[in-house]
């Protein structure tokens, strides 16, 4: 799921701050969900919030997910200190050192980021 909601979710943002950073790093193209996967979401808030119990399911592990891609970002970039000031930030390249950052991640959440990473390992 590409999107900034995400972003709000996990680092609990609001959509406005969110969209303020990407705008002061003079990004202009922010993800966007598919139509598809705002479908699902949608339909699963709504059959949530009438008591179905694999819906609210599905939300907590997309939430979930959501954490850990966050996670494993923060970590990266805390691996490469000199960031450009406009654009988006460097992430680091596949190493031994990302690999001990990320170690108590996810594997789907590492993948969600390095995909190069995890084919590596695997």
């Amino acid at each position: 799921m590409r999107s900034v909601y995400p972003v709000e979710l996990a680092g609990g943002f609001r959509s406005n701050a969110v969209r303020a950073a990407f705008l002061a790093r003079g990004l202009t193209e922010l993800p966007k969900m598919s139509a598809e996967v705002r479908g699902r979401a949608t339909q699963d808030s709504k059959d949530a919030a009438r008591g179905d119990a694999d819906a609210a399911d599905r939300i907590a592990a997309r939430r979930r997910h959501a954490e850990q891609v966050y996670g494993v970002c923060l970590a990266a970039l805390a691996l490469v200190p000199e960031q450009p000031p406009t654009g988006r930030p460097r992430l680091p390249k596949p190493s031994p050192e990302l690999t001990a950052a990320l170690a108590g991640f996810d594997p789907a959440a590492v993948a969600a980021v390095f995909p190069s990473l995890t084919e590596r390992t695997a």
